[in-house]
């Protein structure tokens, strides 16, 4: 479940989502044990790259205007929207976005995951979802992605504010399962009591935490909303 991969796919700007006129379905909060093992245990491979898809590319964004490079951010109202909704930190639901899909709403995977956040169909009707293709919908993407990483957090974090974590958190231990576990599965985060010894999750890891470095001081530019 890692990100959209090192293709020769275009590094452009994507452009303001058109607003959006279907309303997403609530996700559910779900118990990690009610996952089946296929799910628990699998490490999800990068979505496959599109040659004709536009990437965001976070490393061209200008440090020296950060309020500026903070509204070129694709999707930043919704996300902004959902993570207060879920208690989430939205520096972390856009890096995450930023490794699985590099905010390509119709990424896909060889594995079956679905859109910005790179939810597995089977984890998304768990969670409640009637029609898994509805994940490529931006707000339906966002709501089970970041819904998700919340039970995550139920499982491998509790003793931190998830809702707002510092520079210094995402080198804990707790948000390091978190996000190990958004690309590996709970199941393999618990069987190697941390982080699983599989170079994709790992590397992903690594990827992750440096990008909510740069969207935590882009969001500290960004103007209210």
């Amino acid at each position: 479940m890692d990100g959209a991969g090192d293709g020769n796919a275009s590094y452009l700007p994507v452009p303001p989502p058109a607003a959006e006129d279907i309303e997403a379905d609530e996700p559910l909060s779900i118990s990690l044990d009610t996952l089946p093992d296929e799910l628990a245990f699998m490490v999800r491979e990068p979505a496959e790259a599109d040659p004709a898809a536009q990437y965001f590319d976070l490393s061209r964004l200008d440090d020296k205007d950060l309020r500026a490079a903070a509204s070129a951010i694709p999707y930043l109202n919704l996300v902004l929207k959902t993570s207060k909704a879920k208690g989430v930190d939205p520096a972390l639901v856009l890096a995450v976005i930023q490794q699985e899909s590099r905010f390509n709403p119709k990424a896909r995977s060889g594995a079956g995951a679905l859109g910005l956040m790179q939810m597995m169909p089977a984890t998304a009707r768990i969670m409640g979802l009637k029609d898994p293709q509805k994940l490529f919908i931006p707000k339906v993407s966002v709501k089970y992605g970041t819904q998700f990483i919340k039970d995550l957090w139920a499982e491998f974090g509790r003793k931190k504010d998830l809702a707002n974590l510092s520079a210094e958190d995402i080198n804990s231990a707790e948000v390091i399962n978190t996000i190990a576990a958004y690309n590996a599965g709970p199941g393999n985060v618990k069987k190697y009591h941390g982080v699983p010894p599989f170079k994709e999750t790992q590397e992903y890891v690594v990827r992750v935490r440096a990008n909510f470095k740069k969207y935590k001081k882009l969001l500290s530019a960004a103007p209210a909303h």
